[in-house]
């Protein structure tokens, strides 16, 4: 699914990763990537939330739900 690059990055990702970095490690365009994680983010596989020290920024991470759906014997298929 088109999701599984970017539950992938951040499945990998020690803490919450910027959108712009989550961008660049996965080589996708802003446009995007923000429609990708809109879509993400209403079947709650992530969520975003501001950065406290730059408004202008937003940190993304999964849920437990998207840990869950990264978790799933397809998922861990695809990656074997």
């Amino acid at each position: 699914p088109a999701d599984y690059g970017a539950l992938v990055i951040l499945s990998e990702a020690a803490a919450p990763l910027r959108v712009g970095e989550l961008g660049d490690r996965g080589g996708w365009e802003s446009s995007r990537l923000a429609h990708q994680l809109r879509r993400m983010e209403k079947r709650a596989l992530v969520c975003r939330t501001g950065c406290p020290s730059d408004r202008r920024g937003t940190f993304v991470e999964l849920t437990a739900l998207g840990r869950s759906a990264f978790a799933s014997p397809i998922i861990r298929a695809t990656r074997s």
